[in-house]
């Protein structure tokens, strides 16, 4: 059998094989799934699609869903480290609107940081991690008061964001 990926290396690898005294088992499904393709795509895979998408050259929607859909932590933590490292506000922002769609709740010990940027876009985008982190399982509490804090941002469009996010939360219309 001519096989292109060594599956069974990758079941190693990924330690979803349980060796008993009656021989094997095996777990699988989805995550596995994911775990599986992040690890044949390979860290440098994720390090040019997370390139491609904040150069905005053609094909940038397609490169950030496939981020979106498998949520790489090198990604995640490569967006960070464009957002640290760039002297270009419109790029950390950019870096931190990527970070949303693919940020997992190891992403929250960067929030501090993200709400301290002097650019009120980068803080709008880091609304939107808790966004989707809260649409991904994050409880409402914990939502709610991880983005309490911002409604005293100094920028209204941080606070009205904020509010919006904050009452759909709760199931509440923004008018109240």
């Amino acid at each position: 059998m001519d096989e292109r990926v060594d599956w069974s290396s990758i079941a190693e690898t990924l330690g979803t094989i349980t060796r008993t005294a009656e021989g094997r088992s095996e777990s699988g499904g989805s995550v596995v799934a994911v775990q599986a393709l992040n690890h044949i795509l390979g860290d440098q895979f994720f390090l040019d699609a997370v390139e491609h998408t904040l150069s905005w050259h053609e094909g940038n929607e397609t490169s950030r869903s496939v981020l979106h859909f498998l949520r790489p932590k090198i990604a995640a933590e490569r967006c960070i480290h464009v957002f640290r490292t760039t002297p270009d506000d419109e790029l950390a922002s950019d870096a931190i609107h990527l970070l949303s769609d693919v940020a997992e709740l190891d992403a929250l010990n960067w929030l501090d940081e993200i709400f301290e940027s002097e650019n009120y876009l980068t803080r709008v985008w880091g609304l939107r991690v808790i966004d989707q982190l809260w649409m991904r399982g994050l409880g409402d509490d914990e939502a709610i008061n991880l983005i309490e804090p911002i409604l005293k941002d100094q920028n209204a469009v941080v606070v009205g964001r904020a509010r919006e996010l904050i009452n759909m939360i709760k199931g509440e219309d923004d008018e109240t």
